[in-house]
C-alpha cells in the first residue's frame, strides 16, 4: 500500500510540475540575475573585510580577483567560523567556497539547469553568472523563488516583471 501511495504521489507531482518546467525552460539566468552585485576582493583578509563592512545589506558575497574574475562565494556564516586569532592573516580567497562547490554559469544558461543542480540556501549560496570570465551578475535563492512563483502564476518571468 505504501509503495502504491508513493507511486501515485510521484505521478501527481510530475504531472503538475511538467507545465511549470516547460515555462521555466525558456527563462535564462540573465532574465533573473541581479546585475552589478556587491563583491569583495579575494586579497582582503577576513579581518579587513570585517573592518570595512560592505555597503550592501547582504549575507553572501561573490569573491573576485584583482582582474574581476570570480573566485568563489563567501558568506558571513563562513567567516564566523574562521578563528579570531587568524583573521588578520587569512585571505577571503582561502576561505571562500569555490567552483564546483559554488555554481558558475553563463548568462544564457536555462534556469532549469540551475534548479536541478544547486541547493540554494538563503544567506549562503549564490549562482555566479559569468560572461566571458567576468562576473556579470548573481542569482540568489530569492531570485529563483521569485521566478518559480511568477511562472506558477503564469506571469512573465524576468526583471521587467513587477517585483
Amino acid at each position: 500500500m505504501a509503495i502504491g501511495w508513493f507511486l501515485a504521489f510521484t505521478a501527481r507531482t510530475e504531472l503538475t510540475a511538467a507545465p511549470l518546467r516547460e515555462k521555466l525552460s525558456r527563462v535564462r539566468l540573465e532574465d533573473v540575475m541581479s546585475r552589478s552585485p556587491a563583491t569583495t576582493p579575494g586579497w582582503y583578509t577576513v579581518q579587513g573585510f570585517l573592518d570595512t563592512p560592505p555597503q550592501a545589506p547582504f549575507r553572501t558575497f561573490p569573491v573576485v580577483s584583482f582582474e574581476g574574475h570570480p573566485i568563489g562565494v563567501v558568506s558571513l556564516s563562513r567567516l564566523a567560523r574562521v578563528p579570531e586569532n587568524v583573521r588578520t592573516s587569512t585571505r577571503l580567497e582561502a576561505v571562500c567556497t569555490k567552483p564546483p562547490a559554488c555554481f558558475v554559469a553563463a548568462p544564457e544558461t536555462p534556469l532549469t539547469d540551475v534548479l536541478g543542480r544547486t541547493t540554494q540556501r538563503p544567506g549562503q549560496d549564490l549562482v555566479l553568472v559569468v560572461d566571458p570570465g567576468i562576473l556579470a551578475g548573481v542569482v540568489t535563492p530569492g531570485d529563483l523563488a521569485r521566478a518559480l512563483e511568477l511562472a506558477d502564476l503564469g506571469a512573465r518571468v524576468g526583471r521587467s516583471a513587477a517585483s
